[in-house]
């Protein structure tokens, strides 16, 4: 019994390797924004890893909070006001474990009269 286990345990580390299953590399870091008042703020990122890649945007809100359905691989934020300007960042993860991009920072700036 013992052999089967070990053959079963290296038949599962073989299929792992050969899958490639690995953390999220992200491939391109969200970058910092300046926009004005009233527009539409896109902050997205790039990552690959053992599907299913998953993501979470968040705001630094004092500590990182989750910004809630703000799970694809863009953020977009429709007719930002002041109260939108911070930092965020995403956490990627999959079943290897979760990455953190860098923080991008969005600067909101009022309309030009």
């Amino acid at each position: 019994m013992k052999t089967k286990l070990n053959l079963l345990a290296a038949a599962l580390f073989l299929t792992a390797s050969t899958a490639g299953f690995a953390l999220p590399d992200i491939t391109t870091q969200p970058q910092g924004l300046t926009n004005a008042v009233g527009t539409t703020a896109t902050f997205w990122v790039a990552a690959t890893g053992t599907p299913t890649l998953a993501h979470q945007w968040q705001k630094l809100s004092g500590t990182w909070s989750d910004l809630a359905g703000c799970t694809d691989t863009n953020l977009c934020l429709t007719n930002v006001q002041t109260s939108h300007a911070g930092d965020y960042r995403v956490v990627v993860t999959n079943i290897e474990g979760a990455v953190t991009s860098q923080v991008a920072r969005l600067t909101v700036v009022a309309s030009p009269p």
